[in-house]
């Protein structure tokens, strides 16, 4: 008899300690692509713990001390992203983090068992995490929204770009006992829950080192209920089908993973902002996984709202809404008074006003019609960049700048489509105000470059 969910519609906003609780920091373990420590995929990284192990850091000072705050309300600065989004009007990851608690059968019950007796005076925990997250470097793509952080292939793209030796080199002796540490959770049937990013995750050693021991777990006495419980979560972009001539899909059956594909686009989009991809393959590989692992309905799509994809949105919706996946939007997190490190005009929050509004409203409109699972995220997303297009002041300068660094990262392309030739396909109004804007340059090496070695004239 199946036990119902929350029968008492308890809200866990309403009995959760304070406004800033998140349950990560009592059963989470995330490793980033350069072993940096995080308490998410989206908080800032935790100074002095890169590479610490998880039998170190789980119950450090740092980690006690956030517990202790998030128990008694206050901000952790690591957080920022969250509070952000909460500001904004748009669903944090630390509120979707808690509502997991509402889907139990007793979300009061499930919160006290999560704490643990933790209190503002006593905040070590005296078991080990349940849920790992620990991503890889390893990357076939260079993003234009990417960098050396997350892609081994952007960190040669640096140094043909810039001249800039990598500092960072993979430890798999680290890695093996990262795996280890999984493996062994695995084993002990502490893990229910096991998010694999990267970087692409279909690259990792680590990651095949569980799930190969995961397969074999199948066939073990008394595992096989419990590992195929074991929640799986993906962010990949779907460019790997196959692992040791096996299909990745037929693998990854029995387990039932959520994919959230992360691709952002479709069709000449897609091939601009995940630069090194193909749609035929991407298209091919979709529909394989949606053929498998989609028994619950749980294949989804993990975009980043740039410029290029909400000018192609009826393509998007025309594509992906017949799979009805379920939607995850992120925001373009930038800081758009830098320049320097901004992704440029990825960014709608830079276009003019008739085509930022006309877009937004365009986007808003098509994604309410669509009623598709994660739609109304779209809207809050797009909701927060009118609020913050409001108060930005978009200086000529800038944009001149912003058009620099673009030419000059396009010399550089796999796939050799401007953003210009992209928008002369989705977005023609786009493209005559892109055109038009003349370029400066925020270094000379690479206005020289241009010109000498790829033949670029900019004389006029």
């Amino acid at each position: 008899m199946n036990t119902k969910i929350n029968p008492k519609g308890i809200k866990i906003k309403d009995i959760t300690p304070s406004d800033t609780f998140c349950i990560y920091p009592w059963m989470h373990s995330y490793q980033g692509c350069q072993y940096e420590r995080k308490l998410c995929c989206i908080s800032n990284d935790i100074e002095g713990h890169d590479k610490t192990p998880t039998e170190e850091f789980w119950n450090s000072e740092y980690m006690q001390q956030t517990r202790k705050d998030m128990l008694t309300g206050k901000e952790v600065k690591e957080c920022e992203a969250c509070y952000k989004n909460e500001r904004l009007g748009i669903k944090s990851l630390r509120e979707e983090a808690n509502e997991q608690l509402e889907r139990t059968p007793d979300p009061e019950l499930a919160l006290d068992e999560m704490i643990g007796g933790t209190t503002p005076e006593n905040t070590v925990l005296d078991r080990k995490p349940s849920y790992y997250d620990y991503r890889t470097i390893h990357c076939n793509l260079q993003c234009v929204s990417c960098g050396g952080i997350y892609s081994s292939t952007h960190l040669t793209l640096q140094k043909t770009m810039w001249g800039v030796e990598p500092k960072f080199k993979p430890d798999y002796a680290y890695e093996a006992d990262m795996a280890k540490e999984m493996i062994d959770g695995l084993n002990e049937k502490r893990i229910d829950n096991i998010y694999w990013a990267g970087g692409e995750p279909m690259m990792q050693p680590l990651h095949w080192k569980v799930i190969e021991h995961m397969v074999k777990l199948l066939n073990t006495p008394g595992y096989e209920s419990f590992i195929k419980q074991v929640k799986m979560h993906y962010n990949t972009n779907l460019t790997k089908n196959e692992w040791k001539k096996q299909s990745v899909p037929k693998m990854l059956e029995p387990f039932q993973p959520s994919i959230q594909a992360s691709l952002d686009g479709t069709h000449e989009t897609l091939e601009y902002t995940r630069d090194g991809a193909k749609w035929a393959d991407i298209e091919k590989h979709w529909k394989e996984y949606h053929s498998l692992l989609d028994k619950h309905k749980q294949m989804g799509v993990a975009t980043v709202l740039s410029a290029p994809v909400l000018f192609d949105i009826d393509r998007y919706l025309e594509f992906y809404g017949q799979f009805d996946p379920f939607l995850h939007p992120h925001y373009m997190f930038v800081t758009l008074s830098e320049t320097i490190r901004n992704p440029g005009f990825l960014d709608i929050r830079w276009y003019p006003e008739d085509i930022f509004y006309d877009t937004i409203d365009k986007v808003q409109r098509e994604m309410k019609a669509s009623g598709l699972r994660g739609s109304k995220k779209w809207i809050q997303v797009t909701d927060g960049y009118k609020q913050e297009y409001k108060d930005f002041v978009r200086i000529p300068e800038e944009l001149r700048k912003l058009k620099g660094i673009q030419l000059y990262r396009e010399q550089f392309c796999i796939t050799k489509r401007t953003l210009s030739e992209l928008y002369a396909i989705t977005n023609p109004q786009a493209q005559e105000w892109l055109d038009n804007i003349v370029p400066k340059w925020v270094n000379p090496y690479m206005k020289k470059r241009l010109e000498e070695e790829f033949g670029l004239d900019f004389s006029v």
